[in-house]
């Protein structure tokens, strides 16, 4: 399974961290261990993660708007 995101149009200027996108890895912590990548998308962005990998994205409030396309898909086998 693959999950991905197609951002079309990003307002200027959002103040960070609105509308970041952020993946989480499981395992192991500790200092030198992050299990966070945090994103700040733009215009034509495309990003594409395996479909079990956790993701979230932060609140976005804007009078301008965000356009983006997300989607699931799964490979078919014969």
């Amino acid at each position: 399974e693959l999950s991905g995101a197609i951002y079309l149009e990003v307002p200027d200027n959002v103040p960070d961290p609105q509308g970041n996108i952020n993946w989480v890895m499981g395992g192991t912590t500790g200092q030198l261990y992050n299990p966070f990548w945090e994103c700040s998308p733009e215009p034509g962005d495309v990003f594409l993660w395996p479909g079990w990998l956790m993701h979230t994205v932060y609140p976005f409030r804007s009078k301008q708007e965000r356009i983006m396309i997300s989607f699931n898909g799964q490979a078919i086998r014969k």
